[in-house]
């Protein structure tokens, strides 16, 4: 029997209980009342379900009796609107629950949400609000089986001098791909050789993981692994290194270079030594722009003036330092490879007990924030390495997504001379 809600009371009818109690059978008076105890008990369960299943609540105005006592009169009073449940950030929204929501098709949901355009703006922005209302986010798994992509960029770092994420100019080129990669819709994750207790190559690592594309920095690039991925078909972004059809992202290493002798030359400096950094194309680069400048300047560069370091080596700095200082004829500005290599420098030259730069001038390269912190503040050039992190995001994501229609080439980014006070100036 079924029995409608209502504001109004709700009487158990005890036709049934009266009926056996008539007929003299199953106990008499208190079966009786067991069987209005138990109408009682499932209508209002009944009650109180259907309610729920309406979006009501249900408060009873009588407590319930013991079964022994005469059946009462069960009340279902007060039913009221429940408030709006809050949201489960664990409940996975779908299309289909934006769709119903917004009494459209499935279809023109997915269209709205992946920027299809033939929907109309309106549509689109009334489907939009409703997701971000209901807390909608991709299935990554589901857009992945669709899309052939899973939105993951890999990030290939293996720095030889063990800096890791200490290191400043990494950390800030890392930053400009963190930011860029999620204003476009990617994350990332960094790259090894391992899989489990496993080593893997590095493209094997890539292709396990799903990786749409892969930015590499900071890494032997001569190496084996490094060229088979470059070769994997796998989408790739080098950064300060230039690869045959290959896309990269490189700092202006010649500009910067000419840049910061023409600035030295002008602070009236003529004897300029160079320590560079190991063979490299970023130090080839340099090396090259040097030599081409100083002829350029009218400067005649000895031999002696020029010698290697590994960059951030600043033991290997002092050491540097140390030999031309003792040359006879010693130059009177010193051109770092790095900024921390030119503070190797530095604790050699006070450790001689010469002042920076009244005995002698210096000058760095990167622009890390020490080199504006120390006293005198280094005369360094300042790369753009947030520009550079944003920039390799970007032309990945192009060439992900677009290519056929992408161009593999380079792309340059501008430093800026940082004039500090460690170069002195002469009088000429």
């Amino acid at each position: 029997m079924k029995h409608k809600i209502s504001n109004k009371p709700v009487r158990i009818r005890e036709t049934k209980a009266k009926g056996r109690a008539a007929a003299g059978g199953g106990g008499g008076a208190k079966d009786c009342a067991n069987d209005f105890c138990a109408m009682e008990r499932r209508l209002i369960y009944e009650a109180h379900r259907n309610a729920l299943h309406n979006g009501m609540s249900t408060t009873f105005a009588s407590a319930p009796l013991p079964c022994t006592a005469a059946p009462p009169l069960a009340f279902v009073s007060r039913i009221r609107p429940l408030p709006p449940p809050e949201r489960n950030i664990h409940a996975m929204v779908s299309v289909k629950d934006i769709a119903s929501k917004c009494h459209v098709s499935v279809a023109t949901v997915s269209k709205a949400l992946n920027g299809y355009s033939d929907i109309s703006e309106k549509t689109r922005a009334r489907i939009k609000a409703a997701a971000e209302e209901m807390g909608y986010t991709p299935n990554m798994a589901a857009v992945a089986l669709k899309t052939n992509r899973t939105y993951s960029l890999g990030i290939l770092f293996v720095d030889a001098a063990n800096n890791g994420l200490t290191h400043e100019f990494f950390a800030g080129v890392l930053q400009g791909i963190k930011a860029q990669a999620e204003s476009m819709g990617y994350c990332i994750t960094f790259l090894t050789n391992r899989i489990g207790n496993r080593e893997v190559t590095y493209t094997e690592y890539c292709r396990n993981r799903q990786f749409d594309g892969v930015i590499i920095a900071c890494i032997d690039f001569g190496s084996p692994q490094v060229l088979e991925l470059i070769n994997s078909g796998i989408p790739v972004v080098t950064i300060d290194h230039v690869f045959h059809n290959t896309m990269s992202v490189i700092s202006d290493n010649v500009k910067g270079i000419q840049d910061l002798m023409e600035y030295i030359y002008s602070m009236g400096h003529r004897k300029i030594a160079y320590i560079h950094g190991v063979d490299s194309a970023v130090t080839q680069a340099r090396l090259t722009s040097f030599y081409r400048s100083a002829q350029q300047l009218g400067l005649s560069i000895p031999p002696e003036y020029v010698l290697e370091c590994e960059y951030h080596d600043t033991e290997k700095a002092r050491e540097c330092t140390a030999h031309l200082l003792d040359l006879k004829d010693s130059p009177t500005c010193i051109l770092y490879p790095d900024d921390y290599t030119a503070i190797g420098g530095i604790n050699l030259i006070k450790s001689r007990n010469l002042s920076i730069p009244d005995d002698i001038s210096i000058a760095g390269y990167d622009g890390i924030r020490y080199a504006f912190d120390h006293e005198p503040p280094i005369t360094t050039l300042k790369q753009d390495v947030d520009a550079m992190g944003k920039e390799a995001v970007i032309h990945l994501v192009e060439l992900i997504e677009k290519p056929k229609t992408t161009l593999k080439e380079s792309f340059v980014i501008k430093g800026s001379i940082f004039p500090g006070r460690s170069v002195k100036r002469l009088k000429i």
